[in-house]
């Protein structure tokens, strides 16, 4: 009886340390397993704001781009039209022939 007794104790206890590991064992499963969704949302966010951060680069350096190409243009038109009017002025365009002028013409416009 003894025996009994004493085989019986120990199972209890055996099963109440393996019930206490396997409590504070989900525990921990549980808190690593928040860690790491909070982790996820983290870097979620931080992705989020890189890409944000880029687009509004992109915006910013293609609207210097824009801003560049039509500086560039209007200060081309203004030195062609400054061209023409000394030409015209000059009167070198006189012997041209009509042609050669609407051709000129023509090639200003696109370039406008």
């Amino acid at each position: 009886m003894e025996i009994l007794s004493f085989v019986l104790g120990m199972f209890a206890v055996v099963v109440i340390v393996i019930s206490i590991v396997a409590v504070v064992g989900f525990f921990k499963a549980n808190k690593l397993e928040r860690n790491f969704e909070d982790q996820l949302i983290i870097t979620g966010n931080q992705f989020t704001n890189v890409e944000n951060g880029s687009i509004r680069r992109d915006d910013e350096i293609n609207r210097k781009i824009d801003e560049t190409e039509r500086e560039f243009y209007s200060q081309l038109d203004s030195r062609l039209d400054k061209l023409e009017k000394k030409l015209l002025g000059q009167n070198i365009m006189r012997g041209l022939s009509k042609e050669s002028l609407e051709r000129s013409k023509v090639i200003m416009d696109k370039i406008e």
